[in-house]
């Protein structure tokens, strides 16, 4: 399996423990050194490379096997990462090189022809802790011509009060209908649209 945009490599971590053979695959060199950690202290092997979207099939074997991949994930809203229309195309067609025929994909993105339709800015806060540690997520977009601006206010606390900073990324939104015709495009024989990992259905206003 590959999970291209890995980050962090939770998920790739998650599959080695299930004997799965797995390369993590992400543009930052910061996030793949974190990756290999987060394996080496899960004691599992999972192999993680530099390559950013459109470049997997010529760096991800330097890491995985010979054969082609029977899998590709491509989770976290990474793919809209991508601003432009050229560059989501030669992702999916990356996604294509890098499978064996009658390869899965799988892509998760935000609903964002309900996103950009509703022009919906806030996403719900997110909180977590660790002893006596606390962390606020409070996310929300900011809407251009074309694109849009996700910004994360990240609040923590560590006992001695608040401290906050923001993270802001440009977007390019994916609607539905143009993510199945570019992925028909790069090859992809069955193109599935669920509303979540549960394969409920797609609906773009829900």
């Amino acid at each position: 399996i590959l999970d291209a945009a890995c980050g962090s490599g939770q998920h790739a971590i998650a599959l080695a423990r299930r004997q799965y053979q797995v390369v993590g695959a992400d543009l930052s060199a910061a996030m793949v050194n974190r990756a290999h950690e987060n394996a080496a202290a899960a004691g599992v092997d999972a192999a993680f490379v530099v390559a950013g979207l459109g470049e997997l099939a010529t760096v991800a074997r330097t890491a995985g096997p010979e054969e082609p991949f029977d899998a590709v994930l491509c989770l976290g809203n990474s793919l809209p990462h991508l601003l432009s229309a050229e560059a989501v195309a030669a992702a999916l067609d990356d996604f294509a090189a890098v499978l064996r025929p009658g390869g899965l994909l799988v892509i998760q993105n935000r609903n964002f022809d309900r996103v950009w339709t509703r022009r919906e800015r806030f996403i719900g806060p997110q909180a977590h802790s660790e002893g006596e540690r606390q962390w606020l997520f409070v996310r929300f977009y900011d809407f251009q011509p074309t694109t849009l601006t996700f910004n994360m206010v990240r609040l923590v606390n560590a006992g001695e009060g608040w401290a906050q900073d923001v993270e802001s990324t440009e977007l390019r939104p994916i609607f539905a209908g143009e993510l199945a015709e570019g992925l028909r495009a790069a090859g992809f024989g069955e193109v599935l649209l669920y509303g979540g990992y549960d394969r409920s259905p797609f609906h773009p206003d829900d």
